[in-house]
């Protein structure tokens, strides 16, 4: 199949499947057609349903897709991709296609987090699917990558575009707008505190991190072997000698269900998953996670954030806020941090750049790609 293309540009072939992905590209997409770029958009797993939330077009894929003749029909000049927790992902296949015909690939990486396990695939290699190129949103990421081997020149920073975005608005959202989103999606908090606890799942491309180990300084209750689990736990605990008692709102991860916390539903006000993010962080007083994108979202957005994280390492997965974002990992530094934050009003002082400079800044490597 042959999609139908202006001749005067040449087609890129973009494949993804995780929602950090798509958060990390979809302001761009639109832009690659003002450098002479079409983009053929192919989509798997979570992130069509969130460029179906979006509004944004794509093909399923398909195993067609891998084949020679479709890139070869469609003329493909360049191959990009985002990464996943699939160990199998077509992402890896439709690479090899690439490389088979000599076609230039970018990867884009949209956090720190399980950095040597992205690009591994089904190997013990952690570079083994790497492409030529790598897009990341920071320093951190660009070093751990180093730190693997890749060549630190074919690396980009592209600070993240939906960070800034979510600057931006922060900036225009005001009390009034605050209010009525927290009428509407959280009508019983009444004049409580509200306290949003970002959950997470307990597996990744390497599930052993996800689970109780050695380097725990967080231990739960001791039938619990989840990271979540245990750090759902500890919140709790913390929680308990917090008064009067906030609401507490628990947002569930896109790949959780409701059945996968059922012991934990009833310590929570109100369950959250289908409500858009970023109205249910700002309605809140303080938001408390792990590493998600969601609780770095919640800090752009000016809250009250808090990372409880069950091993002291994993502050490495939040990037360069790392040093920024509190990291609360014993039991002392959670009911500190929670007592703390309750009665902070932390107003947005990030300093945001123009998300139009940093797109055209990603687009002008883009465009020298395009003309090697």
């Amino acid at each position: 199949m042959q999609i139908e293309q202006n001749n005067r540009i040449e087609n890129w072939l973009f494949f993804l499947e995780d929602p950090g992905a798509v958060t990390f590209s979809y302001l761009l997409l639109e832009k690659f057609s003002t450098i002479g770029i079409n983009i053929i958009l192919i989509a798997d797993g979570l992130a069509k349903k969130i460029l179906d939330a979006k509004k944004i077009s794509y093909l399923p894929f398909q195993e067609y897709h891998l084949r020679f003749d479709f890139f070869k029909l469609n003329e493909i000049k360049v191959f990009l991709t985002g990464t996943s927790e699939n160990k199998s992902s077509p992402a890896f296949s439709l690479m090899q296609t690439a490389r088979d015909l000599k076609i230039s690939t970018i990867g884009l990486v949209d956090g720190a987090g399980s950095h040597n396990e992205r690009f591994k695939g089904q190997t013990d290699s952690p570079l083994f699917w790497a492409p030529d190129w790598l897009i990341v949103p920071d320093l951190t990421t660009q070093k751990l990558y180093v730190q693997l081997g890749f060549p630190v020149e074919k690396i980009k920073i592209l600070v993240h575009p939906h960070y800034e975005w979510i600057k931006s608005i922060a900036k225009n959202w005001t009390i009034n707008n605050r209010q009525q989103q927290r009428d509407s999606l959280m009508p019983k908090a009444g004049n409580r505190k509200v306290i949003l606890f970002l959950s997470e799942i307990s597996d990744g491309l390497n599930s052993s991190l996800y689970k109780r180990s050695e380097d725990y300084s967080l231990l739960g209750k001791s039938e619990h072997e989840g990271r979540t689990e245990i750090v759902l736990d500890e919140f709790l605990l913390g929680i308990n000698q917090l008064s009067p008692r906030p609401y507490l709102v628990l947002r569930l991860h896109p790949k959780q269900f409701k059945s996968d916390l059922e012991e934990y539903i009833s310590f929570f006000d109100l369950i959250s998953q289908e409500e858009n993010p970023l109205e249910i962080v700002n309605s809140s007083d303080v938001v408390v996670g792990i590493t998600s994108s969601l609780l770095v979202e919640a800090y752009y957005l000016g809250k009250p954030v808090l990372s409880i994280i069950p091993n002291p390492n994993e502050k490495l997965y939040l990037g360069d806020l790392s040093d920024i974002i509190p990291s609360l990992y014993t039991r002392e530094l959670i009911s500190e941090g929670l007592n703390n934050s309750i009665n902070e009003e932390r107003i947005n002082d990030i300093n945001g750049q123009n998300p139009q400079f940093l797109n055209n800044q990603c687009l002008d490597f883009f465009k020298t790609l395009k003309q090697l």
